[in-house]
């Protein structure tokens, strides 16, 4: 009989991707429920009196994950590894546990980021639904409908390359030119959405602001999930095309997108050319 335990879970910032599970043997405290026979007295109101103490973990162990934010392995404070897991294309794991691993009792329930393992039955819980990892789908119709394209049964259209922390759908970001066919000037930009690249590009196209100016259609450039690194190639782009109009230079974009006073210009390109490596 597994003993009792409580376990914490700490996290990159903003992001589902798991760093550090730390744990000690005992429940969670209850707190009693207030009365409510009589008139609220304040000072009689467990949750208003209650005063948490910070407890003492009696182990620390880390997340190794991959590319997409799926636990891979757990290190145990001396590290060790501790667990494993191999999983297949859409999510469902084939675990090991050391030796040390059995003694503790210790296994975790982290799968595709975002996702838990119900143990009972097989499915992990998405938060906003339930994903199947046999099949690779989820069990119930996204909560949002078509946004988040036609298959409201899909997880993603690529498991290697897609992620899905809340069951809802995954933001990409893009840069992208238009050109001018006569003049060859090159217009740069960005956007974003929750459909496929080229299905985001045009979405931006249809009613674009330089269309009335005779540019050509919006040809996608590159594509990422961090933000800053596309603001910073959309910049770059405006630079190899001519630089912006506003620093005498010669491309379609009259401002740069990234301002010269801008405090975290060099942020953003240092994240492009982490990404992109230009």
């Amino acid at each position: 009989m597994r003993p009792e335990r409580t376990t914490h879970y700490l996290y990159e910032p903003g992001t589902f991707v798991p760093l550090v599970q730390a744990s000690y043997e005992q429940q969670i405290a209850l707190l009693p429920e207030p009365s409510y026979d009589g008139p609220y007295d304040i000072d009689q109101d467990p949750v208003w009196q209650y005063q948490p103490q910070a407890p003492a973990f009696k182990a620390l162990d880390w997340y190794q994950c991959d590319h997409l934010g799926t636990p891979l392995e757990l290190t145990d404070q001396h590290g060790e590894m501790v667990w494993r897991a191999d999983y297949q294309a859409w999510g469902q794991a084939q675990v090991r546990l050391s030796e040390a691993a059995q003694r503790r009792k210790l296994d975790t329930a982290l799968r595709f980021q975002g996702q838990y393992l119900d143990v009972e039955t097989g499915l992990h819980y998405n938060r906003y639904r339930y994903y199947d990892p046999q099949v690779g789908r989820f069990v119930s119709a996204d909560p949002i409908g078509y946004a988040g394209g036609l298959n409201l049964y899909q997880y993603a259209p690529n498991p290697v390359e897609w992620i899905d922390p809340l069951g809802l759908a995954k933001k990409l970001y893009h840069t992208y030119t238009k050109t001018h066919p006569e003049s060859g000037t090159v217009y740069s930009g960005r956007t974003c959405g929750c459909k496929l690249p080229e299905e985001n590009i045009a979405r931006r196209d249809s009613g674009h602001h330089m269309n009335k100016q005779g540019f050509g259609p919006a040809v996608l450039d590159k594509t990422s999930e961090n933000p800053s690194a596309i603001r910073g190639r959309e910049q770059i782009l405006i630079d190899t095309n001519g630089k912006a109009q506003s620093m005498g230079g010669t491309s379609g974009n009259v401002l740069n997108g990234i301002s010269t006073r801008n405090k975290n210009a060099s942020n953003y390109f240092d994240a492009a050319h982490q990404e992109f490596g230009e």
